[in-house]
């Protein structure tokens, strides 16, 4: 998920793996889904340079 000039993270909590998920936009949409559904994701450092 990216976050552009202007929009705003309002909140966010840690969840188990097997939650339900909720996103809203100030526009009214609303999408739920299944945590279990969606790609597990992790950041890599960036390399170092030595």
């Amino acid at each position: 998920m990216n976050l552009d000039d202007g929009d705003n993270l309002i909140g966010v909590a840690l969840t188990h793996g097997d939650d339900q998920i909720m996103l809203f936009s100030d526009a009214g949409k609303a999408v739920r889904f299944s945590e279990t559904d969606v790609r597990r994701w992790a950041a890599t450092p960036p390399a170092c340079a030595a």
